[in-house]
């Protein structure tokens, strides 16, 4: 029954003994009578090596690039015209619809597009559009875009005699860093226009 009270002598005998030969870093104060001996091992806040500045260089943001990508804006793209799938080919219309165009993008959701085109009924249009595009995808190094255009166009003899009219037109972008491509979805509309799908290849030159 005398053993616990003598071991319990003992621990804080044999903790300050330990203790005591461990000798003080330099500039460190004794502790105060009645602390944790333990307490006079903490060295000084001026001679302790600040861990935020070891780990700084650690915690310090890394650019990698991307072979292949780039997405500095803005984009300009240059493009010989539009070759047009007709939904009906049976009316011998005309599928290369050469021209030229250019487009400018400010960001992968927001492109302006200009140019002219020998339509499918072999006249002269001329064009300018918005191109909004808010559901992006990246695939490796191809950008996917989807949305749509609001365009003014001219030149088509069966709708309003080949002067100027709007129209909204589903689009989708597919871009690498110098090709590309716009997929362009054109309504039918009887006895006005010939519905087709356009794909407008281009070519980014800044």
């Amino acid at each position: 029954m005398l053993i616990v009270p003598r071991l319990r002598l003992l621990v804080p005998v044999a903790s300050a003994t330990l203790l005591g030969c461990i000798p003080l870093p330099a500039g460190a104060d004794a502790p105060p009578a009645g602390a944790w001996p333990g307490a006079a091992l903490e060295a000084p806040a001026d001679a302790r090596p600040g861990l935020a500045s070891d780990l700084a260089p650690l915690s310090a943001p890394v650019t990698v690039p991307v072979a292949g990508s780039d997405r500095r804006y803005p984009h300009v793209w240059v493009s010989p015209g539009i070759y047009s799938l007709h939904f009906d080919s049976s009316k011998g219309l005309r599928n290369d619809n050469v021209g030229a165009s250019v487009q400018l993008d400010l960001a992968p959701e927001h492109g302006f597009l200009a140019g002219t085109y020998i339509n499918s009924n072999r006249a002269r249009t001329h064009y300018g559009a918005y191109a909004w595009r808010p559901l992006q995808w990246r695939f490796d190094r191809i950008d996917v875009g989807l949305g749509a255009a609001i365009g003014a166009f001219d030149g088509y003899p069966n709708y309003r005699n080949g002067g100027w009219f709007m129209a909204p037109l589903p689009v989708a972008s597919i871009e690498g860093r110098y090709l590309g491509a716009n997929l362009i979805f054109i309504p039918t509309i009887a006895n006005r226009l010939d519905g087709a799908l356009g794909i407008q290849v281009r070519l980014r030159v800044w």
